[in-house]
């Protein structure tokens, strides 16, 4: 599995994974900011203890997962010991700060928020986010974010020599857009390209 996936991130641990992916690629923070579609605003809300039963009927229907999980669980906790926990867990806090500073600067927030809240529905761009590529790039409709994500999965990967048929079978998912959309979608994928950062590289999220 290490030689095809380059990097795994696991969601638990999603900032830190983040902040190694950077330093592994030689990043600044800009280049790994990101929004969350949804999120919960109340956690309030406490559920019943599963039992231990439960727990060991959920491990066994899922052992494959489990399996799965575990092992780049532990090619994490590999990765963190090399990095330095200390020295994570500062370069960690200091992009959450930097994230939380750019999210203020870049949005319009309600001030009160359901349990659930689309960002892109609720929060208007300021007039810095207006003017600032990234935050017009995060606020940016999912359709045209999978366009971006699916022409560089086929043109900027070396090993798939059908690129214009992968395109045409994607293509239903797209027809949605609008042309403004499109042309976006489009200079976004051509800034990416020059940076060169989607190339010869396998990035994986493990939930």
């Amino acid at each position: 599995m290490d030689e095809e996936f380059d990097f795994v991130l696991l969601t638990d641990y999603f900032d830190e994974s983040l902040v190694l992916l950077k330093e592994q690629m030689g990043w600044d923070y800009n280049d790994i900011l990101y929004m969350k579609r949804f999120y919960t605003v109340d956690r309030s809300r406490k559920d019943e203890p599963l039992s231990q039963e439960t727990i060991d009927l959920i491990l066994n229907y899922n052992i494959a997962d489990v399996q799965l999980y575990n092992y780049f669980h532990q090619m994490f906790r590999k990765k963190v010991r090399a990095f330095g926990e200390g020295l994570l867990k500062e370069k960690t806090a200091e992009f959450r700060r930097k994230r939380e500073e750019f999210e203020s600067r870049c949005f319009h927030k309600p001030e009160q928020e359901d349990h659930a809240v689309r960002f892109n529905r609720e929060w208007t761009l300021t007039d810095f986010g207006k003017q600032e590529p990234t935050c017009t790039f995060l606020h940016t409709a999912d359709i045209a974010l999978d366009f971006v994500v699916s022409e560089l999965q086929t043109k900027s990967d070396f090993t798939a020599e059908n690129q214009d048929e992968l395109m045409e079978k994607w293509s239903y998912k797209h027809k949605p857009m609008s042309e403004e959309f499109k042309k976006m979608a489009l200079q976004m994928q051509e800034d990416y390209l020059q940076k060169r950062k989607f190339q010869l590289f396998n990035l994986t999220i493990l939930i």
